[in-house]
């Protein structure tokens, strides 16, 4: 909180800049504070002069743009909650289902690089590693599959 009034500082800082011999010793007498107080509060003018003549933003521009970039911060965080984070079991699970499909690895690739950032794009060669691994897990289970339908079959159980 500012204790002394602006009328003073500019006061103080016309003091200042005047230039005259003694001047910012009489100031400091006359309105009750130090000789250094009088430069700070000068330099605090001076510079407010500048930033409001300097040709750059107003304030009231910054304070439009800060809320703005507010508003649309808080817009973000809305959306962060929402997004789906593209981890790699999740991209494992979408080659493999693609591949399922019948798409072929460059056309999984091609869909991974629109769901990825450009610097994070997935190589076809992952994917076909991925692709086989899925294959080789899938065949483990139509094969117990078979082993369990098989032993109900051969149980006397209707087919």
């Amino acid at each position: 909180m500012c204790t002394v009034p602006f009328a003073n500082w500019i006061s103080n800082a016309a003091a200042r800049i005047s230039g005259h011999r003694g001047a910012v010793s009489i100031q400091a007498r006359r309105v009750g504070c130090s000789r250094q107080a009088i430069y700070d509060q000068a330099k605090k003018v001076c510079d407010a002069v500048e930033d409001q003549y300097s040709g750059g933003p107003t304030r009231e521009q910054l304070i439009r743009d800060n809320q703005a970039l507010r508003e649309e911060n808080a817009q973000l965080w809305e959306w962060v909650d929402q997004a789906v984070e593209f981890t790699v079991a999740i991209q494992q699970q979408f080659c493999a289902v693609a591949w399922a499909m019948g798409l072929s690895l460059f056309q999984i690739q091609v869909l991974m690089a629109v769901l990825q950032k450009p610097f994070q794009a997935t190589s076809r060669s992952v994917i076909g590693r991925w692709c086989q691994a899925a294959g080789v897990a899938a065949g483990r289970v139509l094969k117990q599959i078979g082993c369990l339908l098989q032993g109900f079959n051969t149980g006397g159980l209707p087919r």
